[in-house]
């Protein structure tokens, strides 16, 4: 009994379930039937064990487990070489999206010489492949990789998903598999360059890494005994005259006020005896003001005055931390040099 096909492929690229379920019964049947008819010099075991592979590959390729039917046809193949097996596998790697293997296993099944008596399965197997190739190829994407700044003493290593590429499909087209593709050149062992690239199906890319080693160099922290920059010196400085000047006025302040205070206990002491009279209640009140603006004044001016000094002569930038604090009790000046 021979299980003849009426044209075409049993199984389609955009089949429905329903039919790709019944090309998939159809595929299992005459896979049965050609391994046994057209191989009959293979022991009953290998060809029993080859109609399994290829039914349980037909049943993966139906349920959409493409890994599995491929594995599957793969190890049947092995065994007996029907090219209505081997259009399985390369259809199971084109749905896998490995269009070069899937292009590779078409074109050795659409080269397949076949014996006058050969099964009609193993015919239109041929046939097929030679449409269908094609149909895969047109999905292949392409890539020119051009590498630059390699000098003529050196040679460059250029790797995509970590293979080694040939210097002859550099600077040229080539095709890829669809998906991310990792490519690095290394000179001398030294990774120059690297990139990551998503291919598209039927995309063509242009991709130039540069391997020219790079001549900036990281400078290292400044030690602790380095001077400070130009910058925070500069603004250092800034900030101690200004503190030293503040100083400045503060002591002036407190010179005249306390003068003023002096004064003003002058006259109290010349008609207080030893009470003074309601008429010097003005007096006593400004002498005291006087008093006080004098202390704080000098507190604060001798206090602005160190700041200064500290600022302008003393510490780090990145380590000096002086502070002022004012008590009810009296001036502190805290900070670590």
């Amino acid at each position: 009994m021979t299980l003849a096909f009426r044209s075409g492929p049993w199984v389609s690229f955009g089949a429905g379930v329903g039919r790709a379920r019944r090309c998939a019964a159809l595929l299992a049947c005459s896979l049965l039937l050609s391994v046994t008819s057209a191989h009959a010099d293979a022991d009953a075991e290998t060809r029993t064990a080859a109609r399994d592979l290829a039914t349980q590959g037909a049943q993966a390729f139906d349920a959409g487990q493409y890994a599995d039917a491929s594995d599957f046809f793969r190890r049947a193949h092995e065994l007996v070489a029907a090219p209505s097996i081997a259009l399985m596998q390369a259809r199971s790697l084109a749905k896998l999206g490995q269009l070069l293997e899937a292009v590779d296993v078409y074109e050795q099944t659409a080269r397949m010489k076949l014996a006058g008596d050969a099964p009609e399965a193993y015919v239109n197997a041929v046939q097929t492949a030679h449409k269908e190739v094609e149909e895969v190829r047109a999905r292949v994407p392409r890539l020119k990789l051009i590498v630059t700044g390699v000098t003529s003493g050196d040679t460059a290593q250029v790797t995509i998903d970590e293979r080694p590429t040939p210097a002859a499909l550099l600077g040229v087209e080539r095709p890829v598999d669809p998906g991310v593709h990792h490519l690095a050149v290394r000179v001398a062992g030294q990774m120059r360059a690297a990139r990551e690239l998503d291919v598209v199906e039927g995309q063509s890319y242009l991709v130039e890494l540069d391997a020219q080693p790079s001549h900036s160099v990281t400078k290292p922290s400044a030690p602790a005994s380095e001077p400070a920059s130009a910058g925070n010196l500069s603004t250092r400085h800034t900030l101690g005259y200004i503190a030293l000047g503040a100083g400045v006025v503060g002591v002036g302040v407190g010179a005249y006020t306390g003068l003023v205070a002096l004064h003003r206990k002058s006259n109290l002491d010349s008609v207080c005896h030893p009470n003074c009279p309601p008429s010097s209640a003005d007096d006593i009140d400004g002498w005291r003001t006087n008093r006080t603006l004098s202390w704080v004044s000098f507190g604060l001016g001798a206090a602005a005055a160190t700041t200064g000094v500290l600022l302008l002569t003393l510490g780090k930038p990145t380590q000096e931390h002086v502070a002022l604090r004012a008590f009810p009790s009296g001036i502190q000046i805290a900070g670590r040099l």
